[in-house]
């Protein structure tokens, strides 16, 4: 199946190369970038065994390609997305464009316009282990953000059996410095992240918090910091509990067979050393009385963005659903 990648050479295109370069049913057709528009991919991402040179977002348009990957900014990505949807060719978009059905949310929490609402209705929220059905007989999918996903996939099952008391839910996510996206600012300047870690999102303020409350359908209080690592996700979720003791019983039933969700033990806790460069999501958890606390871990690159873009494309076009993605993890 030939394919096509539009945003290439962000860390997230970049993330999309390196795994689908590994895919048994995939032709990477094209990769497209204004910035390095004529060179070589490998050339300018020596780790990269891709020999094609990057195109230009608007002469990717016009390839005739099987299924196609947006990992543009967003509003930068929906116009491309409408066009994609205009020619019928099958996609997932990993910005913030199309993860909202109703613009009207996308709007409120990204405070922009969003330029081509027209191809929203036919949009299906991409986090495989809750929506998989959807997920397969979707044309488009929205990928879901890197955040919401280590929050949304151990709070869903809990939420949906009625577990977590409303507006209870606080969380206290902290990312590597490769969230913030290739193009540099003083924030993620060397020497103002090396040694040292801040807060740099409180309360309601983070746009993937509308994100999360869509999902969930529950008020979300959400922290995010900035560690001094690449890569990596740690989230801690507390909430107070309306049952207790069931915990370990819905987490199991809901994701004991899934292949990219490993749930540790009762007061047993992940670390992000040892989901980098994985598609997982690893899960501990812990009932202090009527607290519920939970701590998630991904890799903000894979299973937050790139590796679940793959999963889901898996999905869509009927290849094994890890085809791909069976890289377990470095964890030194």
């Amino acid at each position: 199946m030939k394919i096509g990648i539009f945003g290439g050479s962000g860390f997230v295109g970049q993330e999309l190369i390196r795994i689908l370069t590994s895919h048994k049913n995939v032709e990477i057709a094209f990769v497209t970038s204004n910035e390095f528009n004529g060179n070589v991919v490998s050339s300018v991402f020596p780790n990269l065994p891709l020999n094609i040179k990057f195109i230009s977002h608007e002469e990717g348009k016009e390839r005739k390609v099987d299924f196609c990957f947006l990992a543009l900014p967003h509003t930068k990505s929906a116009p491309f997305a409408n066009h994609l949807y205009k020619k019928g060719i099958k996609f997932v978009d990993l910005s913030g464009d199309s993860r909202f059905r109703d613009k009207r949310v996308f709007e409120e929490w990204y405070k922009v316009k969003h330029q081509s609402p027209g191809y929203l209705k036919e949009t299906v929220y991409g986090l495989p282990e809750i929506f998989r059905e959807e997920i397969r007989n979707a044309s488009i999918v929205g990928n879901p953000g890197c955040y919401p996903t280590s929050v949304i996939l151990p709070l869903y099952p809990l939420i949906k059996n009625g577990v977590v008391k409303e507006d209870t839910i606080l969380v206290d996510s902290k990312s590597g410095v490769t969230g913030a996206g290739r193009k540099p600012k003083e924030t993620t300047h060397f020497v103002n992240v090396y040694e040292n870690f801040k807060v740099y999102s409180l309360g309601r303020s983070h746009r993937h918090v509308g994100e999360m409350e869509y999902i969930l359908k529950r008020k979300v209080y959400f922290t995010a910091s900035l560690l001094p690592i690449r890569r990596g996700i740690l989230s801690t979720i507390y909430f107070k509990l309306k049952k207790i003791g069931v915990m370990e019983k819905i987490l199991t039933e809901f994701y004991g067979k899934e292949k990219f969700v490993k749930l540790y033990p009762s007061g047993s806790f992940p670390q992000i050393k040892d989901v980098v460069y994985s598609n997982r999501c690893d899960i501990g958890f812990l009932e202090e009385e009527d607290l519920g606390i939970i701590v998630s871990t991904i890799d903000n690159l894979v299973k937050g963005a790139a590796g679940q873009a793959i999963q889901n494309m898996n999905i869509m076009t009927g290849f094994r659903e890890d085809e791909g993605l069976t890289e377990r993890g470095i964890s030194l």
